[in-house]
């Protein structure tokens, strides 16, 4: 992306979330938001965190299996695991997820796997991450309150399950010899100078998307997706526990849905605004007052920032050592 489309997205995020916070905070009463924060019980707070650590220790995971057995036994889900930390501590303090960026190529360093390949892991991984939560919206529908935004929330899950299932049908069947010559001769006729070059980007990319055209891989990282998803509604649940007495899990599981599909709009790092009017829109539809919903979206929110910095500083600390890749091995 060039700096003039980078300016001009970081422009448009700070606007929209600007507009989100301004927003919200004209539809609550302020002080009894910061009231519900200040009472918020800590027991369940603690249980969220902890939760969710074992939640991102499941997506390190997922990451390891993305990779070829190859360059998998190059990789630990120690260095995923702390690697992803930068990442998330990068997403929280830049624009357009550049921390996915800097994950992949942190992990090539410490692992000496393409950054090509790592990037293009990543990127896969993205996708799971989409269709996993479209599926889990599907299974959510019938306990979803009836509104246009849950319709139209369970229609682009609907979109995105259908093109996930018939891009899995084109990548199986697609004669990949066939298109690699396609794509050499096109890159000889174009640029003669760089076919080669292109041709070894390709490769790596291909590697980089195993997961999608192996089958084991695809449904051992589609599981762990799916596994992910649900221990962090259960962090979501915890957290609404910590500021309603009696929340349900499918408020904290469609609260989840919305959060994270909010994430598409272009916002600020991290999503300030844009995820708080998300998460409001989802818990108000589930009978929560605006204030309680707010406070609640707030500290999920933070429990998705907050506990990355320090992990990801030591992340960092660790990739400035020296480099290892025969750290105790976790096959996946």
């Amino acid at each position: 992306m060039s700096r003039s489309r980078l300016a001009l997205h970081a422009a448009i995020g700070v606007a929209v979330s600007t507009i989100c916070v301004v927003a919200l905070l004209h539809s609550v009463d302020v002080a009894l938001v910061g009231d519900t924060l200040r009472s918020a019980e800590l027991a369940p707070l603690i249980a969220a965190l902890a939760i969710l650590l074992v939640a991102f220790w499941l997506r390190s995971w997922r990451y390891v299996v993305m990779f070829r057995p190859a360059a998998r036994r190059r990789i630990t889900v120690g260095w995923s695991f702390w690697t992803g930390a930068v990442g998330m501590l990068a997403n929280n303090a830049l624009p357009v997820r550049l921390g996915d960026l800097l994950r992949a190529i942190a992990l090539a360093r410490v692992a000496r796997v393409s950054r090509v390949e790592c990037t293009s892991a990543a990127v896969t991984e993205r996708v799971f991450d989409v269709v996993g939560l479209a599926i889990l919206t599907l299974i959510l529908a019938p306990v979803m309150p009836e509104s246009r935004v849950m319709s139209a929330t369970i229609g682009v899950a609907a979109v995105i399950v259908a093109v996930a299932v018939l891009a899995v049908l084109v990548v199986a069947w697609a004669p990949g010899r066939r298109a690699r010559e396609v794509f050499a001769r096109i890159a000889r006729a174009l640029v003669p100078r760089h076919a080669d070059r292109l041709m070894i980007g390709l490769e790596n990319a291909v590697r980089g998307g195993h997961a999608v055209r192996n089958q084991g891989a695809a449904l051992r990282a589609m599981g762990l997706t799916l596994v992910s998803w649900l221990v962090l509604g259960a962090s979501a649940w915890a957290a609404l526990r910590a500021v309603s007495p009696d929340p349900t899990w499918s408020a904290a599981l469609v609260t989840l849905v919305f959060v994270n599909f909010a994430m598409a709009v272009p916002s600020t790092a991290a999503g300030l605004g844009v995820f708080e009017v998300a998460g409001v829109a989802a818990l108000t539809a589930f009978g929560f007052d605006r204030e309680t919903a707010l406070s609640a979206t707030v500290v999920i929110h933070a429990l998705n920032i907050v506990p990355f910095i320090p992990l990801g500083l030591v992340g960092l600390a660790m990739l400035r050592g020296p480099r290892r890749t025969r750290d105790v091995q976790v096959t996946a």
